[in-house]
């Protein structure tokens, strides 16, 4: 019915896995890095990995990073947040995937209610942007007691997705272009939710690497599945291992 749509990474899953992989978890640690792959992605160089069948994404926006929202600061390591609700949305495979490997139990959701789920106390967590904390009010949710964990478990995304043979041949790299270039413009609104957000702490000392063996451990198991494009999972690396190259995982083959 569309010729042309705006979608989330999540969605655009069903379109074309490379663009769709930029989400993957543990993937991009900040926005820079976001920056820096959605122009990558967005030159004439790529263009042939933007098309899948009779789609073609034509630009991708930043959302911010998905962070996880917890209604009780005592689950603090790895081992306590095992077991624990999620709201997930019952379509998304990656989501209901992350949970299980993360040790989640998943909570069957929808975008109308997985929020309400959190506020209510149904879900002891769930992972969203910083721009759905004011709108969908999960301040109630992460009350006195809870905490916004500082540490992205994803960079998500807006893809445009056109039936390429409804536009002329150049309308696909031109828009790319356009939208590459507007991201410091629309990561201002990213940055400025993120401000609002009151309990905002980072993972507990000692914490921080064990989550983030736990968020590699899935990553590539879901590589490894198929459910993430390995042409993505390699420049998400390289981008990553550009600016620490200290990481344990730079040197290995793994992705």
């Amino acid at each position: 019915k569309c010729d042309i749509a705006s979608i989330t990474g999540i969605r655009a899953r069903d379109f074309n896995l490379f663009s769709s992989s930029i989400e993957a978890i543990g993937g991009l640690k900040n926005a820079a890095q976001m920056k820096t792959v959605i122009e990558t992605i967005s030159r004439p160089e790529a263009s042939k990995l933007m098309m899948q069948d009779d789609y073609e994404i034509v630009g991708v926006l930043p959302i911010g990073g998905a962070y996880l929202f917890l209604n009780d600061r005592a689950i603090n390591s790895v081992e306590k947040i095992k077991g624990k609700k999620i709201a997930v949305l019952a379509h998304d495979l990656v989501q209901l995937r992350m949970a299980e490997r993360l040790g989640f139990q998943p909570l069957a959701a929808d975008i109308n209610d997985f929020a309400s789920k959190f506020n209510a106390g149904t879900s002891d967590l769930i992972a969203a942007p910083a721009i759905a904390y004011m709108p969908l009010e999960l301040f109630k949710g992460v009350g006195n007691k809870g905490l916004v964990l500082n540490m992205p478990i994803s960079q998500l995304s807006l893809q445009v997705v056109a039936h390429f043979h409804k536009f002329a041949p150049e309308f696909g790299q031109q828009s790319r272009t356009y939208f590459a270039n507007l991201f410091d413009t629309l990561q201002k609104p990213i940055d400025a939710a993120e401000q609002e957000i009151l309990y905002f702490f980072p993972a507990p000392d000692g914490e921080y690497e064990n989550y983030q063996g736990l968020l590699r451990e899935a990553r590539l198991s879901m590589t490894e599945e198929g459910i993430y494009d390995k042409k993505m999972i390699a420049l998400l690396k390289k981008v990553r291992c550009k600016d620490n190259t200290k990481r344990n995982e730079c040197s290995d083959n793994k992705e």
